[in-house]
């Protein structure tokens, strides 16, 4: 049987969906576990104390940038072979017709919603703002607008954990194989 060999971290940049510098920032960034808290927090619209006020306050243009390019992804340059990344792509061909512009108007609030997140960390205040508690309360809500909020509420929190938790792990130092071999001796010996 072949062994698996490991990937190098370069091999693993050759395939990411960021480019190197973006990496690079990734790491300087996000690999405080207080900032993805606080973010998240901020990001369901939750209340964050000063602590937290600050580590999301303190956020560099090209962080929120890189946040912004995450979560609310277009086509662009595709610096990277694995960038192909739209907030447009997914799967509706199969969908009737009447069931898919729901999930049109699904992603265009989730677009809207990240957009006005991001626009407030860059000190913008947006004018009819999305309240998140709001999109789960259905009492007044037609059922297709009762339907699209909670799919929205939904995909925007699966959304942020799943794209700060990728942050967090992307910038973690990764580890040779002769750094494993030695942890895993380590940790035998225990």
């Amino acid at each position: 049987m072949e062994k698996q060999k490991q990937m190098t971290e370069q091999e693993f940049r050759n395939i990411s969906l960021y480019t190197d510098t973006e990496m690079e920032l990734i790491k300087t960034t996000f690999s405080n576990k207080g900032l993805i808290l606080s973010l998240r927090k901020f990001m369901w619209q939750q209340p964050i104390n000063k602590a937290e006020r600050n580590n999301v306050g303190h956020l560099s243009k090209s962080a929120i940038k890189l946040l912004r390019e995450t979560f609310i992804p277009t086509l662009g340059s595709m610096e990277t072979l694995e960038q192909m990344k739209d907030i447009w792509l997914f799967d509706f061909e199969t969908t009737m017709p009447q069931y898919a512009m729901q999930l049109f108007k699904v992603r265009d609030l989730v677009g809207r919603y990240f957009n006005q997140v991001f626009s407030e960390l860059e000190g913008d205040e947006m004018e009819d703002k999305i309240d998140f508690a709001k999109l789960s309360d259905f009492r007044g809500k037609t059922d297709e607008e009762a339907y699209i909020d909670m799919s929205a509420r939904n995909m925007i929190a699966r959304e942020t954990q799943r794209y700060l938790c990728l942050l967090f792990l992307l910038a973690q130092p990764v580890k040779t194989p002769d750094q494993i071999k030695e942890e895993a001796v380590q940790n035998s010996n225990k």
